[in-house]
């Protein structure tokens, strides 16, 4: 216990404490000297300086020494002297000369408020953390069935913290587990569902039957295609006009031919029945007019042939041999033109009818392209929609066989999930039994230390952590300040340890004297050890509990 402080804190500190220690004065009297000089002497913190509810750093707590360079806080605790000393020289703050106590020392009221006017999540975790009281490892198990104590045992075995942490950490490891196969059972029938495409699942043999008639379809349209590579759009046209060309040019040789054959016949109408004669005699004629040429030549007076003598004119026999001839060769090269004319018109007719035979051809050809071209989208809507439907088909094969394995997980699953869920019900069953006593307990303990006005009360699950005083039969968590002042004592004091001194030092609150006087009461009689010091602007009503406590009236 600190039974004297004094230091140059703010407007300086002298004082002798209690076990238990009010002290009464007006706003700006030096109540939180006092405060803030125990908090540097047994903890090295200092609580609402410069608007900050808790302060540690050196450069900041500085501020609360008379002169700005030095702040010193001794003391006396039991039969130990303590010192606390702080020097600021040229804006650097160090810590010299200090004797911190041998002993642990807290300010459980610190902590408490700190942890149960947070969050919800908070304050549970920390009630867990310090309000274990009345159970144990061993009567946790024993409330689980006997087929499940070895492995609850093993469970605890593997974790760390009090009891009840383990059993809810196991509580919240089954739920997880739980969860998660409930999350994977929906998963998996979102899956079967997605999977499910057609109401009947198509046999191997139709996937089968299928794939030939695919494959008949694409040696069908390759034939198709292959058609279509032959064919060249233009040779129609050139076919037809290769063949009207040739017609014109067969035509024309007619007409020319007929007009070569009437001139013909007009200088030699009788050319069919002397023309044998023509050719003989031309012949002949030519012969006879080159023999002459030839006695002319020689300047011969006897006719070499029949021996004539006589000194025939041979020259001029030759001339008139050679024109007689040449009469005859005009009919016979003009009748070898008109028969070469009339061959070169059967050739021309000739390569006329086979271009017409070409043209017909080509034009067969074209309007079976055409057959062919309107045959097109039927045939490759066809293979298209073969291979599509097969290509669905085998995926639908697929999907039932990943509906039927998903299923196997499924009911694999079910089984799994319907124990994890009987484990977790019993987990969270004796869970509710643990938290039921401890929270009986814990309640028992803390009312113990309020005032028989109070009645302490604490709801506690899995996930809710709600503390105050019943009123009227219902929880009220809203309290007054000095109804937080007497819960959060109370709590404190309920939870302290013996391995450390407790010093209770609540902020202070408006109190009446009436509701002062109660609470110094219930303190005055607590079980626990620790000191309290309590700050005030006003006296206590009086009572035999002053007798318990020191008071320090000051100005």
């Amino acid at each position: 216990m600190i039974k004297s402080i004094k230091g140059n804190v703010k407007k300086g500190v002298n004082a002798t404490l209690g076990k238990n220690t009010l002290i009464i004065g007006p706003n700006g009297s030096g109540k939180s000297s006092i405060v803030n000089a125990i908090e540097l002497l047994c903890g090295g913190f200092a609580t609402d300086v410069m608007g900050r509810s808790v302060v540690k750093k050196s450069s900041d707590l500085i501020v609360l020494s008379q002169d700005g360079k030095t702040l010193e806080v001794e003391g006396e605790i039991g039969d130990e002297k303590i010192q606390y000393q702080l020097t600021s020289e040229e804006g650097r703050v160090s810590k010299e000369k200090n004797k911190p106590p041998s002993m642990k020392i807290a300010f459980p009221f610190l902590a408490v408020r700190e942890h149960l006017t947070k969050s919800a999540e908070k304050a549970r975790v920390w009630f867990l953390q310090h309000a274990n009281m009345g159970v144990e490892s061993k009567d946790i198990q024993d409330q689980f069935p006997d087929g499940m104590h070895d492995q609850i045992k093993q469970m605890f075995e593997r974790r760390q913290g009090k009891p009840i942490e383990r059993l809810l950490n196991i509580l919240e490891t089954a739920k997880t587990k739980y969860q998660g196969h409930q999350s994977k059972l929906r998963s998996l029938k979102g899956l079967i569902d997605l999977n499910v495409a057609s109401p009947m699942e198509p046999s191997e043999l139709e996937i089968k039957n299928l794939e030939l008639e695919k494959i008949e379809a694409l040696k069908v349209y390759s034939e198709w295609q292959t058609s279509m590579k032959n064919y060249q759009p233009e040779v129609a046209d050139m076919a037809k006009s290769k063949a009207v060309n040739a017609a014109k040019k067969a035509e024309l040789a007619r007409k020319q031919l007929e007009e070569y054959a009437l001139s013909f016949d007009e200088a030699y109408p009788n050319a069919s029945s002397q023309l044998a004669q023509a050719q003989q005699a031309y012949s002949i004629g030519r012969q006879i007019a080159q023999t002459a040429h030839l006695h002319a030549k020689l300047n011969a007076s006897t006719c070499m042939v029949c021996q004539r003598n006589g000194t025939p004119d041979f020259a001029t026999i030759a001339d008139n041999m050679y024109h007689q001839a040449d009469q005859f060769e005009d009919m016979i090269t003009k009748h070898d033109k008109l028969k070469k004319g009339k061959q070169q018109l059967v050739e021309l007719q000739g390569e006329a009818q086979t271009g017409i035979e070409d043209w017909n051809e080509a034009v067969e050809a074209e309007n079976r392209w055409k057959e062919i071209e309107n045959e097109q989208e039927t045939r490759e809507l066809h293979y298209k929609y073969l291979e599509n439907l097969h290509a669905q088909k085998v995926q639908d094969k697929i999907s039932w066989d990943r509906v039927r394995q998903l299923k196997d997980e499924v009911k694999e699953i079910e089984g799994q999930m319907q124990k994890d869920k009987d484990f977790y019900l019993e987990v969270s069953k004796v869970s509710q039994w643990a938290l039921k006593v401890i929270i009986q307990k814990f309640t028992e303990t803390v009312n113990h230390h309020l005032p028989p006005c109070d009645t302490f009360h604490v709801e506690l699950t899995d996930t809710l952590c709600r503390i105050g005083l019943m009123q009227s039969g219902n929880l009220v968590c809203a309290l007054s300040g000095a109804e937080w002042v007497r819960v959060i004592l109370a709590i404190g004091m309920a939870t302290e340890t013996k391995d450390q001194f407790n010093i209770y030092i609540p902020e202070e609150r408006a109190f009446d004297s009436v509701t002062l006087g109660v609470t110094m009461k219930a303190l005055a009689t607590r079980k626990g050890e620790g000191q309290v010091i309590l700050t005030s602007t006003i006296k206590p009503r009086k009572g035999k509990y002053w007798q318990d406590w020191t008071i320090i009236e000051l100005t």
